[in-house]
């Protein structure tokens, strides 16, 4: 059974009371309810030629007798309840209540939108999902995998910066991801791990863990920062190398450059490149560097 719009439907009827009417077919240039289909539901009004009797509803079809079962009143000549309908011929037509319709209000806003129970966002171009978003229900925030942070905070998938499982952004074609980043790929997708940039001249938060931690199919260009050797890290293709570094020092000091005591990765020098390092360096087991041809690497 489902709910049926059609264009001029309209048939008579005698039928009195408030039962089910029997309908006599179609008036001329009009459809009959059969235009509806068996034991489908329509938006219906039955209006009396005389008098003033009349009521919106919604009825149940059926082919069998012909009938419209009045299932449902939205509003009447009595009330808003069923109408005890007097002898004499009736118009019996399919319309389209008002308080069912959707329409701009004098904004230009839609309204009476109600409960979306299912649809397709997949080109929807400025979804304004905001801070403290209070129009997503539980099911569907559920259904998306989104929790959204109060107070400005973060926007996170299932949860504290876990995978997007159920969130598509395959198709996606003006995600505001900050730096660029059009075409996410699949795997891409499946990394996304935003977190929050404090002003716009300030700082963002990238990926924080150990050695261990680090991904298991890296690509090139990741960058995280790594606390097994408290240093900035980037995977350029072909293993993970320190980014950066810089020299520290107290207050504006820039003098001291630092570098771990043990190498803890397999590391090849880039082609026609040196590098340098202060020792001592303990070279893990397991572990090598692999200085190519005419390149050279300095412990001092």
């Amino acid at each position: 059974m489902a709910l049926v719009l059609a264009d001029r439907v309209k048939e008579s009827a005698t039928t009195t009371g408030t039962g089910t009417v029997t309908l006599l077919g179609a008036a001329i240039g009009f459809q009959s309810f059969a235009a509806i289909g068996d034991t489908n539901t329509a938006y219906y009004t039955i209006a009396g030629q005389t008098g003033s009797e009349w009521e919106v509803g919604i009825g149940t079809y059926t082919t069998i007798g012909t009938t419209l079962a009045r299932t449902t009143v939205l509003s009447s000549s009595n009330a808003g309840s069923l109408v005890n309908f007097s002898a004499g011929t009736k118009d019996v037509f399919v319309t389209y209540p008002s308080e069912k319709s959707v329409n701009l209000d004098a904004s230009g806003n839609a309204t009476a939108l109600g409960t979306i129970a299912s649809g397709n966002l997949a080109n929807a171009t400025a979804l304004p999902i905001s801070t403290g978003v209070s129009g997503l229900g539980a099911g569907v925030a559920t259904a998306l995998g989104v929790a959204v942070g109060s107070a400005g905070g973060p926007v996170t998938f299932n949860g504290a910066g876990g995978t997007p499982s159920s969130l598509a952004l395959a198709n996606a074609t003006g995600l505001p991801i900050a730096g660029g980043g059009t075409a996410a790929t699949t795997a891409a997708a499946a990394k996304i791990n935003l977190e929050v940039v404090t002003s716009a001249t300030g700082s963002a938060i990238i990926p924080v863990g150990t050695t261990a931690q680090r991904d298991g199919a890296p690509a090139a260009g990741y960058l995280r920062y790594n606390t097994s050797i408290t240093s900035f890290e980037g995977y350029s293709g072909s293993a993970w190398g320190s980014v950066g570094g810089g020299a520290t020092g107290a207050g504006g000091d820039t003098v001291f450059n630092e570098n771990s005591l043990i190498v803890n990765n397999s590391y090849t020098l880039s082609t026609g490149k040196n590098a340098n390092s202060t020792g001592p360096i303990t070279v893990a087991s397991g572990v090598t560097v692999t200085i190519p041809s005419g390149s050279r690497w300095v412990i001092l």
